[in-house]
């Protein structure tokens, strides 16, 4: 079966028909004639460019960062470590004219100066002087009864959780980062 008419002119049609107009000429004959619809041949001549003028989408400026552009947000980082990914984000936009995410920019400086990690939640008196201390009177309480065999006691795993903070004297200094939270959620509590 042929095909009567195509739904787009090719390159070369597009060309007489703003050439046509451009002259002044009647580019509704060329349209007819080259069988193509008045329509089409009107959205190409008031386009604000040609379709095919254009550049493809992966021949723009390319968006990942190179070497040289890395090793200079280091070097920003290392004169001010307060700034944030976003505001990184706005410097390279810019000094480079590159429009950059700031995960990007995160994947890039990964292992390389900072390393992006996740909130550690921690109850809020956690590491308070008065919690330890209570903390401690209770879990001395609680061996002084159980060795005089008075009363029965009942502690559950986030009891003792509490009781002994082991995950927090585990980790090493500065390895997580920690954001306290107040006490009206997560484990019981003394």
């Amino acid at each position: 079966m042929l095909r009567e008419k195509y739904d787009s002119a090719d390159k070369r049609i597009s060309k007489q028909f703003v050439r046509a107009f451009e002259d002044g000429k009647d580019w509704r004959v060329v349209a007819k004639h080259d069988g193509v619809n008045y329509q089409t041949v009107y959205h190409q001549i008031h386009a604000d460019e040609l379709r095919y003028e254009r550049l493809p989408r992966s021949e723009t400026q390319s968006k990942s960062l190179d070497y040289m552009e890395t090793d200079q947000i280091v070097t920003w980082l290392e004169e001010d470590p307060t700034v944030t990914l976003e505001l990184l984000q706005a410097r390279v936009k810019a000094e480079f004219d590159k429009n950059v995410s700031h995960t990007t920019i995160g994947n890039h400086l990964d292992c390389r100066l900072i390393t992006l990690k996740n909130f550690h939640l921690i109850p809020f008196g956690m590491k308070n002087s008065n919690t330890k201390e209570r903390r401690k009177y209770s879990v001395l309480k609680m061996f002084k009864l159980d060795r005089l065999e008075d009363c029965i006691y009942w502690t559950d795993e986030r009891n003792l959780d509490l009781f002994f903070p082991r995950t927090m004297e585990q980790c090493t200094e500065d390895t997580r980062s920690c954001l306290q939270i107040c006490y009206n959620r997560g484990r019981s509590r003394i």
